[in-house]
């Protein structure tokens, strides 16, 4: 009952209801009229036409105004008013005659002079304040009747704004004084609203609560409509705007009421409590929002009734939904209705007038604004409500919160703490096992490769062809558990993160063809086929680690012959693109044709010590040191189905391009001569390194060689060689020019020798090239001894001596002191590898002077060719 009472006495202070004035059909100045301004009730003409002149106004058209002549709403007709004014006083009258309100469009007051003649005075929205006879937002006419004088006047309204009048009679004194009164007030109300803004945004930027943000949203379009509804900052600031300052209103009344409808939801939590009146409201918001800019460009005069139409249902929608939100017991509703309670009488009130359902005299003007800052402040007391009570749970929340987070990080100290303990004792354990591994893997290693060693020196004794095939048992044995051995010691290396890359030039093409060589006899002895497909782009020498590269192929290819049960294996190679830095991408593949990997295995056998079901040997290690060798290099290695059936193994890796500064030749030389009489060799090559091996290979041979470092330099050497050369050995890219280029010229010189092509890329014939112009035989870089001395046998067509012992190719290297030489003689015959690697390492590290003699030795020892160490030391 309180809060009802308040109500009533809320809407008694708002709404006062004065009564119609009138003050007859002739208005006497100069008598006293209560005050300083007066009413007035004026005679009434609606020209529906809009044609009629005030000429051919009849004195009968008029006739005295009622109340319900203002209550048309918008209307297209023009408005006539006559006004009569007598002096009786002796002296002249001075008045200003106020036609209100100022968003009134074209307001014309007519009057005769002495000689009858018709002159009018112009105001309203058409007419710029600072043009106006008194200059002031309101249209005010000036009026002066002489002693005794009778004067009728006719005023000319057209407007397509609500039909809203007042007409006032002022004192002029009278007037300017209650016009800065009123300014004043309306000043008061405008900063008000202002601080109302400051109020939210200050409080939105601590809280981020979107209420605060609607609120200040909303305060800031009744702010633009009161100045709008006014026609305080258009007349003044942008007066020649007509249509804006027609329209304005229509356009910045809607977010008022549409924000406000917003605000009302977030408040009242509608969408937890009465989703269906929530959805109402949004859909009837969203609506006028759309029908804001049809305002703007649209017939006004339609548009801006169906928008008033719209804004009164709304604001009854707003009153409906929040009184049962408050009924229904929705925590403070009942502050948001007394928050809101000013702001919707007021407002319904004006549009009722606007309807023309109220009398256009009730004091509603300027009481609607006031409500709206009584609505405010209780507003913005909720809102501080809200503010505290979002305060309160949000320290509730943080110390909630703050207990939370100590209980947590207590929680997970003593979580790292265990974890700890468990990693180092997993890595204490790792540390174990791979030590352990290691430690295996050399105890075994070293009876192993006596096992080997000896085996391999009964072999060559001449044994019968039963001991023989029982010797070559014990070998082949031997060597696979060798190879298990050599596994798990690199699985060992890379446990302990021991294992580091070892990056240098390659030739690229060369080394799978290696690896596809290499693989040939197992793939035989599975009855496969190997191919290898190379990309056209791909490079010619690129910087990587050769050794884990290879081990990474050959273990794929070993897989795809032993467990694929397939017909054919391909290795290809291809190149990608560049990243930002330079590098080039390089994608490998080898694929088979067989049964393929079930998908669930395709990720196990990448595990340590997993095995795919059609696997029946190893350790299941293999795959495993892939993965990690293909990460180490920066890579990712993937399983597929190969297309057409099949397994797909394909990895990705970073490499940069590198110059040629790999050797020419890799690989055992087994030192032949050939028979016969001397032959005269040329090589020419752009590289000091490749020139100088190439020269040390070809006189152990026995040729008599020749360098040159370019095209141009060789066909100087031929041209002035005393002795013709029975052939030329040629790089295919050089600086000055290609080896193709140097073969037309020497051709085009009338040397008839022989060429070989010594490239560390594909052969591409130039354009244009002739077909006779061809090389005896084509070697890829780094070309093995072994063909090399069969390309020179078939090109000079020589016959070579009997094969000396494979380690006479280091004839010519320094030698350690013969103590030294001996201690290693032993080892070989004995068969202690061990020792033989750990003289290796000794010799590698106290003498450098002796490195090319020890790298032979390595690379004996690493194909267990005893008898070839023993050559050796001999020679």
């Amino acid at each position: 009952m309180a809060f009802q009472r308040a109500l009533v006495l809320l809407l008694l202070l708002l709404l006062p209801l004065p009564a119609l004035a009138g003050t007859g059909p002739v208005v006497e100045l100069g008598r006293d009229q209560g005050g300083t301004q007066l009413s007035l009730a004026p005679d009434i003409f609606r020209d529906a036409s809009g044609r009629s002149t005030v000429e051919t106004l009849a004195a009968d058209a008029f006739r005295p105004m009622a109340a319900s002549d203002l209550r048309a709403f918008y209307t297209r007709d023009v408005i006539w008013l006559r006004f009569t004014f007598h002096n009786p006083a002796p002296t002249a009258q001075k008045r200003f005659l106020e036609i209100s309100p100022p968003r009134l469009e074209d307001i014309r007051l007519y009057e005769t002079d002495a000689a009858g003649r018709w002159s009018f005075q112009q105001a309203g929205m058409v007419v710029p304040v600072l043009q106006r006879l008194v200059p002031s937002r309101l249209s005010v006419f000036p009026l002066q009747l002489l002693p005794g004088e009778t004067r009728t006047v006719y005023v000319r309204i057209a407007t397509r704004n609500a039909i809203m009048f007042n007409f006032r009679l002022w004192e002029p004194d009278g007037f300017h004084i209650a016009e800065r009164r009123i300014d004043f007030v309306n000043g008061v109300q405008f900063g008000a609203l202002v601080l109302f803004m400051l109020y939210a945004l200050i409080f939105y930027a601590s809280t981020r609560d979107p209420s605060f943000l609607l609120f200040g949203t909303m305060v800031v379009f009744c702010a633009l409509n009161d100045l709008s509804l006014f026609q305080y900052s258009y007349s003044y600031f942008w007066p020649e705007a007509h249509e804006w300052n027609l329209r304005s209103p229509g356009i910045l009344g809607s977010p008022t009421i549409i924000v406000s409808t917003w605000l009302l939801l977030r408040l009242l939590r509608l969408k937890e409590y009465l989703p269906r009146a929530a959805l109402l409201l949004h859909v009837w918001a969203g609506v006028m929002v759309l029908l804001m800019p049809v305002i703007l460009v649209g017939d006004y005069l339609f548009w801006v009734n169906v928008q008033q139409a719209l804004g009164l249902a709304l604001l009854v929608l707003q009153v409906v939904v929040t009184v049962y939100a408050a009924r229904r017991g929705v925590q403070d509703a009942w502050l948001v209705v007394l928050s809101f309670l000013a702001m919707w009488l007021l407002g319904l009130a004006r549009m009722a007038q606007v309807f023309g359902l109220l009398p256009p005299h009730l004091a509603v003007d300027y009481s609607q604004y006031w409500g709206i800052l009584l609505s405010g402040m209780i507003l913005v007391g909720v809102m501080t409500e809200k503010m505290r009570k979002l305060s309160a749970g949000r320290a509730e929340a943080e110390r909630e919160a703050m207990e939370a987070r100590i209980k947590a990080e207590q929680d997970v100290l003593l979580h790292t703490r265990e974890l700890r303990m468990e990693k180092e004792m997993a890595e204490a354990t790792s540390r174990a096992k791979s030590a352990f591994l290691a430690q295996l893997s050399h105890e075994l290693r070293t009876p192993l490769h006596s096992i080997l060693g000896y085996s391999g020196l009964m072999l060559n004794d001449g044994q019968n062809a039963n001991d023989r095939r029982r010797i070559g048992a014990i070998q082949q044995s031997g060597r696979h558990l060798l190879a298990l051995i050599d596994e798990l010691l690199d699985y060992a290396r890379l446990e302990a993160n021991r294992l580091v890359l070892e990056p240098r030039p390659v030739y690229l093409q060369a080394l799978l063809e290696g690896v596809l060589h290499e693989a040939r006899s197992l793939a035989h002895a599975e009855s496969l086929s190997l191919s290898l497909r190379l990309g056209a782009d791909l490079p010619m020498v690129v910087l990587l680690d050769p050794v884990r590269l290879r081990q990474v192929l050959i273990n794929l290819i070993s897989n795809a012959c032993r467990h694929s049960d397939g017909r054919h294996v391909l290795l290809s190679a291809e190149a990608g693109e560049r990243d930002a830095q330079g590098h080039l991408q390089l994608r490998f593949a080898v694929q088979d044709d067989g049964r393929g990997i079930a998908p669930e295995d395709r990720d196990r056998i990448f595990h340590p010590f997993e095995q795919g079901l059609s696997q029946r040997e190893g350790m299941g290690l293999g795959l495993a040191i892939a993965r990690q060798f293909v990460q180490l290099m920066q890579g990712e290695i993937f399983c597929e189905d190969a297309p057409g059936g099949g397994t797909l193994f394909h990895f990705t890796l970073q490499v940069e391009e590198a110059l040629e500064a790999q050797p020419l030749l890799q690989g055992e030389l087994t030192v032949r001569r050939y028979k016969g009489l001397l032959r005269r060799v040329l090589v020419v090559d752009d590289i000091l390194d490749n020139r100088a091996l190439m020269a040390d290979v070809l006189a152990t041979l026995g040729f008599e060689v020749a360098l040159a470092e370019g095209g141009h330099a060789a066909l100087a050497l031929l041209a002035q060689s005393q002795a013709p050369f029975d052939l030329v050995i040629t790089d295919q890219l050089m600086p000055d020019m290609s080896g193709w280029e140097f073969l037309r010229c020497a051709r085009a010189a009338g040397h008839a020798m022989p060429f070989i092509l010594l490239s560390g890329a594909a052969p591409v014939l130039p354009d244009g090239w002739q077909p006779h112009l061809v090389f005896a035989a084509i070697l890829m870089k780094p070309a093995e001894p072994v063909r090399l001395a069969e390309a020179l046998a078939s090109v000079l067509r020589l016959e070579w001596e009997e094969a000396a012992s494979p380690g006479a190719a280091a004839v010519s290297l320094a030698r350690p002191p013969a103590e030294t030489l001996a201690a290693l003689r032993e080892a070989a015959e004995q068969g202690r590898i061990s020792d033989i690697e750990d003289w290796v390492e000794q010799t590698l590290q106290g003498q450098p002077e002796c490195q090319a003699f020890a790298l032979a030795i390595r690379q004996a020892v690493r194909r267990l060719d005893l008898p070839g160490i023993v050559a050796l030391v001999e020679t």
